[in-house]
């Protein structure tokens, strides 16, 4: 599986943009990353499993498998290589 690893601090909603138009940084509490992917691992560090909303490159609200690993690390699994946005609060 093609998969995306993010490691991201703990303080502050989360905003990820994960598409090949943006290049890879992080700025603001934004990260950009740049490749598509089938799976998107997020390390959060927050201790808890937040709440999770993913868009993608159009804004529409998208429903993949959303898999909370550990109080810190999230697996977000979808049918095709995605890019979009991941929003963790």
């Amino acid at each position: 599986m093609e998969a995306v690893k993010i490691i991201v601090p703990a303080p502050s909603p989360i905003k990820l943009h994960i598409s090949s138009n943006f290049p890879s940084s992080s700025s603001g509490g934004t990260t950009y990353q740049k490749s598509t992917a089938l799976q998107w691992v997020i390390v959060h560090n927050r201790g808890y499993r937040p709440s999770v909303t993913c868009t993608d490159t159009t804004g529409e609200v998208i429903i993949p498998e959303i898999i909370h690993v550990s109080l810190n690390e999230v697996h977000i699994n979808h049918t095709f290589n995605q890019a979009g946005t991941v929003y963790i609060n």
